[in-house]
Formats: C-alpha cells, structure tokens, sequence
C-alpha cells in the first residue's frame, strides 16, 4: 500500500480509482528515475573496467622480458629465420639467418640474452643506446626504447649491427657480384660492397682480359 492510501485509510476512507491510478504512477516515476541513476554509474565502471584491462594487455605485449624469452626459445630450438626476426636493422643491410645465429653463438648466447634483460630496464629513450659488445668490443646489438601512444608507453627495440665491407683488389678490370650487388674493381683500390650483418656470404667474380673472362668464386666471412 503505498503512502497516499495509507492517509486515506487513516481518515477512515477507502482510497478512489484515481487517487490508487495517481499513487502508482509515482511509484513507477521513482523506479525509473533510480533506473536512470544506475545507469551513468554501471557504464562509467565497465569503461574503467576495459581502461584497466586494455592497459595490462598492452604492458604484457611490450615487456621486453617476453621479447627475450622469445628470441631464447627460439636459439635454443635452431629456429635461425625466426631469431634473426626478434633484431630490427636497416632494409639495406644484407643478412644471413644461418650466419648472424652461428655468430650469436660463438659469442655466447647466454650472456648476451643476460646483458639484453639488463640494458632492457635502463633504457629510456632512443636517444639512450645500450651497446651490446663482442669479444673483440665491437658493437653488436644496441637496445634503445621507443615512445609511443603519447608517451603512454614504450617499446624496447633490439638492433643489430651491421658490418662495412669493403674489397680491396690488386688485379684491374675485375666484376665482383655477391648478394645480388654487381661492383666493378679497379687495381689499387678498395671498394665499398655494403653494410652486412655477421654470416657467411658467397660471392663470385670475373676477370676481364685479353684471352677472355675468366670466372672465380668463393664465400666470404662476416664476423669483424
């Protein structure tokens, strides 16, 4: 019985048809209004709710700590094409998966991956370069962070290094091809062939003289 039949009873008269239709119109009134309430508040927890969990999914794809016990797993499986994947370098930059992996390993694997999870934690910036160095203290990988969504977050980037070649040659009018690159050698000079990443490559050359061409070949190495 709501409150305005209540007063009607207590006078001692039944309440009419239209005072019982007016009593629950007001109630229905306030349910609705309470209804209207929730609302605003239900959505503005869900979206907090999504805000939360967006946010731990995109930390969890940036940890670079997942990165490096990708490229482990991988090493650790001989899955070369897959590893050499984890290391950003220059579109320009040759490169061979068997040979950057064989190069890797020589050098010790074990704490490279260590010395990456501890550069990984001081980086801040790209302007902030962690080497990573070889035996011979040459830089090999170098760990720099990325800003990104604003400055929200960052992404930890692993580069590899590429090495300068150059070929130097004693005999004129030589061909020289290696990698899909064609560079004619002169005598006395040494030429620029690219920027390669450790691996063994092959290559194959042809001398031009009076009795004709004569092909040679061969592979070069890539560590230093």
């Amino acid at each position: 019985m709501t409150r305005a039949e209540e007063r009607m009873v207590a006078r001692g008269k039944e309440p009419s048809h239209e005072e019982q239709m007016r009593a629950a119109s007001e109630m229905e009134t306030k349910q609705a209004n309470s209804k209207k309430k929730k609302w605003p508040l239900i959505t503005a927890i869900a979206v907090v709710i999504l805000l939360i969990a967006g946010h731990l999914v995109i930390k969890s794809l940036l940890n670079p700590e997942k990165t490096i016990e990708a490229m482990d797993n991988d090493f650790q499986k001989e899955n070369k094409k897959a590893f050499l994947q984890h290391f950003t370098y220059d579109k320009k930059t040759q490169a061979d998966d068997e040979g950057f992996y064989h190069y890797i390993e020589e050098q010790g694997w074990s704490n490279i991956r260590e010395t990456l999870s501890l550069l990984a934690k001081s980086v801040t910036s790209e302007d902030n370069v962690a080497p990573v160095l070889d035996t011979e203290d040459n830089t090999i990988i170098k760990v720099s962070a990325e800003k990104i969504l604003g400055g929200l977050y960052q992404k930890v980037k692993f580069e590899a290094v590429p090495m300068r070649v150059e070929v130097s040659n004693s005999i004129s009018d030589v061909q020289f091809k290696t990698v899909g690159k064609t560079v004619d050698l002169t005598e006395g000079s040494t030429t620029f062939i690219g920027d390669f990443l450790p691996g063994t490559y092959a290559w194959d050359a042809v001398i031009k003289s009076s009795f004709g061409k004569l092909p040679f070949e061969g592979e070069m190495k890539v560590d230093d």
